[in-house]
C-alpha cells in the first residue's frame, strides 16, 4: 500500500511488509527494499490497496520528530528506502537475530559441546573449564536470542563446575596429607 503526505510517501514492501517513508519526487519510480531487495515502483496503477493508482492522501497531522527517508542511487533511478525509525530498525534485528537458524546452530552447538566437554571432564578434570566456557557461551546467545537456555548447556555447566572443584578438592587433599606426613617425620 503506498500514501503520500506532504510531499512524502508512505509504502510497505509487498515482498516482506516492511513499512518505509519515501520523499515524493520518487513518485512513479522504482525503489529497492532495503530488506529484502524487493523492487517496488510507487504510485504504481495496479496496486491492489487502492484504485487511484496506489496513492491515499493521509490526514496532515503526523507523528511528531522526522522520520528518515528514501536516498537516490547515484546511477539510476532506483532508490533505497530506509526503516521508520530507529526503536523499529532494533525491534526487526532482534526479530531477525531471534530466527537466525546460523545463531540457532551455534546456540545448540555450544550446548552439546558443553556437555561433551563436560564428559570428557569426569576423566580429566582440567577439561571442566572448557565445559564452563562453551555453557557461558550458550547462556550469552540464549539471552541475546531471547531463548530458552539448552538443557545440554545446563548439565555442562554443572558437571564442569563439580569437575573443576573436585580437581581442586583432591589437590588441596593432597597438598594437607602432604604436609601432615612431613610435619611427623
Amino acid at each position: 500500500m503506498t500514501t503520500a503526505v506532504a510531499n512524502q510517501i508512505r509504502f510497505q514492501c509487498p515482498g516482506c511488509s516492511r513499512s518505509y517513508r519515501a520523499p515524493g519526487r520518487l513518485l512513479g519510480k522504482q525503489v529497492t527494499c532495503a530488506n529484502c531487495k524487493t523492487t517496488v515502483r510507487l504510485g504504481d496503477s495496479k496496486s491492489k490497496h487502492d484504485d487511484r493508482g496506489g496513492l491515499e492522501i493521509l490526514p496532515s497531522r503526523r507523528a511528531s520528530g522526522p522520520e528518515p527517508v528514501g536516498d537516490r542511487h547515484a546511477g539510476g533511478e532506483h532508490a533505497v528506502a530506509r526503516a521508520d525509525s530507529p526503536r523499529e530498525r532494533r525491534r526487526r534485528i532482534r526479530e531477525r537475530e531471534f530466527n537466525d537458524p546460523n545463531l540457532l546452530r551455534q546456540l545448540d552447538n555450544a550446548g552439546n559441546m558443553a556437555l561433551i566437554w563436560a564428559l570428557i571432564g569426569g576423566m580429566c578434570p582440567i577439561l571442566g573449564l572448557f565445559a564452563i566456557k562453551k555453557g557461558n557461551d550458550a547462556r550469552y546467545l540464549a539471552r541475546r536470542m531471547k531463548r530458552p537456555v539448552p538443557g545440554t548447556a545446563t548439565v555442562g555447566l554443572i558437571l564442569g563446575w563439580l569437575s573443576v572443584i573436585g580437581f581442586l578438592v583432591f589437590v588441596l587433599t593432597l597438598v594437607a596429607s602432604i604436609a601432615v606426613v612431613a610435619l611427623r617425620m
